[in-house]
């Protein structure tokens, strides 16, 4: 189990220290793949405003990282050069290139993944590729979704 570090400036128990991204950079380094995933405002892409950006491969640290109050075009070029590993990656694709400008090397989208593997079979035929339909079904982990009110 890796450590989460919340990178921010906006006053929270956990702030942004300068230097903080040397240590997301460090950890990038380590390793030519990355997975991530971002929070948005929107389900369409071209309308959303990222609000959170995680990162992790597989190292002792994560790192989720505030955008509306953390620049983060220091990593872009080593983001770049990383094989990128995202469910539903399309989505997150679209919103980091329209936030940031920059488009990225190569993804492996556990999404299309599962689809291939399932060969094409959807909802019609009892299957479903979010993220905690793919865990339960490949790893057999039950993702607690939050409860709608």
């Amino acid at each position: 189990m890796s450590e989460i570090r919340f990178i921010t400036n906006r006053s929270h128990p956990t702030t942004f220290r300068e230097g903080i991204l040397d240590q997301v950079r460090y950890q990038l380094a380590a390793k030519d793949w990355v997975a991530l995933d971002t929070e948005t405002t929107h389900l369409d892409p071209y309308q959303a405003v990222p609000l959170l950006l995680s990162i992790d491969n597989g190292s002792t640290l994560s790192f989720v990282i505030d955008l509306t109050s953390v620049d983060i075009s220091s990593l872009y070029p080593q983001l770049s050069q990383k094989t990128i590993i995202a469910h539903n990656y399309k989505y997150d694709y679209k919103v980091l290139k329209v936030y940031t400008g920059q488009g990225f090397r190569s993804c492996w989208d556990t999404m299309v993944v599962e689809q291939r593997i399932m060969l094409g079979l959807d909802y019609r035929d009892g299957f479903r590729y979010g993220l905690d339909k793919v865990l339960n079904r490949r790893l057999n982990v039950d993702l607690p979704l939050p409860k709608s009110t």
